[in-house]
C-alpha cells in the first residue's frame, strides 16, 4: 500500500507497540489511521471478485440500507430509546424532558461514530452520557426549553464521584467526555457560548 501510494512519507503514524490482544484483535494496530481504514474498507471488501453489475448492484443495495437507517430518529438508531422509559421510571421524569436530553446525546454519539470514534471510547462515552442523565434528571431544574443548560459543564461531578465511581481516572474521563458533549452542543447552537 505504501509503495502504491508514491508518498515518501509514512501512511500510518508511528506506534511504540502493537497491540497484541483486545482492541483490534492479534494483528491491530494502534494507529488511529489503521482504525478509520479498517472501518472504511469492509464495505469494499464485498465486491472483491464480483462482476461489475453485481457490484453495482451491491453498492445500491448497501447505500439504501444506510439511506433506510439514517431515516429512523438519532436515539434509536443509537439504541438509546430505552433510556427515556428507565429515567422515567427511576425518577419519575418527565418523557418530554427526557426526550430532548436522549436526542441530544444520541445524536452526539453518532456525530463520533461517524469521524471514526473508537468502538471502546463510545462504550465510555456512552456510559458517562447515561451517568450524567441520570443526575440531571434526579437534581437538576427540568424545564424542555433549558434542559440543556444543565450540560453547559460537567453536570454534578461531585455526585458522579459519590454515586458512581471514586477513580480518578474514571471521573476525568466523566470530565473529559460531558466536556466534549458540550462542546458538541455549543457548535450546533443548542448551548450559549457564553455558559462554559
Amino acid at each position: 500500500m505504501q509503495a502504491r501510494s508514491g508518498r515518501d512519507e509514512p501512511l500510518f503514524t508511528p506506534v511504540p507497540r502493537l497491540k497484541i490482544r483486545g482492541g483490534f484483535g492479534r494483528n491491530g494496530t494502534g494507529c488511529r489511521e489503521f482504525r478509520h481504514l479498517q472501518r472504511a474498507c469492509g464495505e469494499t471488501l464485498m465486491l472483491v471478485d464480483l462482476a461489475l453489475e453485481e457490484a453495482a448492484e451491491a453498492v445500491r443495495d448497501c447505500v439504501a440500507e444506510i439511506r433506510e437507517e439514517n431515516k429512523a430518529p438519532p436515539a434509536e438508531r443509537e439504541g438509546l430509546v430505552g433510556w427515556v422509559e428507565d429515567w422515567h421510571q427511576q425518577h419519575g421524569a418527565s418523557p418530554r424532558v427526557t426526550k430532548v436530553i436522549v436526542d441530544a446525546m444520541s445524536r452526539h454519539l453518532a456525530h463520533l461514530r461517524a469521524t471514526g470514534t473508537s468502538p471502546r471510547t463510545l462504550t465510555g462515552v456512552c456510559a458517562d452520557l447515561n451517568a450524567a442523565g441520570h443526575l440531571v434528571v434526579m437534581y437538576g431544574t427540568l424545564k424542555a426549553d433549558r434542559i440543556m443548560e444543565q450540560f453547559a459543564e460537567p453536570p454534578f461531578r461531585f455526585e458522579f464521584e459519590r454515586k458512581f465511581t471514586d477513580s480518578p481516572a474514571l471521573v476525568a474521563r466523566y470530565d473529559r467526555n460531558l466536556d466534549g458533549f458540550a462542546r458538541f452542543l455549543r457548535e450546533r447552537g443548542e448551548l450559549s457560548n457564553e455558559d462554559g
